[in-house]
């Protein structure tokens, strides 16, 4: 955290264990993004996860199937805050669905310390595309309310 905090001001509010220490990411008093301890305390590997609201996660979860996704956790519900899924698209490349209820998502974005912009890096785009569509048209990036 002390890493985040200098490069970009964030001040940080450590969850309870039972929620596994999530801990959201605060830039001026708003939610910019969220840390979480990796489960798995061997691991080597860390990495950013980017999700994506829907209003109906089942629906959204059952059209990334029917495209060609696969579920890698979930749908799970985290109660009064909202429920997610983690998904795997056809080429591997993993995202999360959150369905907002207390808990909307980013509730600042596009300025510096906040996101800007989410991209998914493939070699194969042409052969999915018509995939990221389907699932598209229930799913759109977090923004604030």
């Amino acid at each position: 955290m002390d890493f985040y905090g200098a490069l970009f001001g964030w001040t940080f509010d450590v969850g309870p264990e039972e929620y596994g220490r999530y801990t959201t990411c605060l830039l001026d008093g708003r939610r910019a993004a969220a840390l979480t301890p990796n489960p798995d305390p061997t691991a080597t590997a860390f990495w950013w996860n980017v999700y994506l609201a829907t209003d109906d996660l089942d629906a959204t979860v059952a059209r990334a199937l029917e495209a060609g996704g696969a579920v890698v956790g979930g749908p799970f519900d985290i109660p009064e805050q909202g429920r997610g899924a983690l998904l795997r698209d056809p080429v591997g490349a993993q995202f999360g669905l959150w369905q907002g209820q207390g808990h909307i998502g980013c509730e600042v974005v596009n300025e510096p310390g906040a996101e800007p912009v989410s991209r998914r890096y493939t070699n194969v785009w042409q052969a999915h595309d018509g995939g990221w569509r389907m699932i598209a048209r229930h799913a759109q990036h977090i923004q604030p309310r």
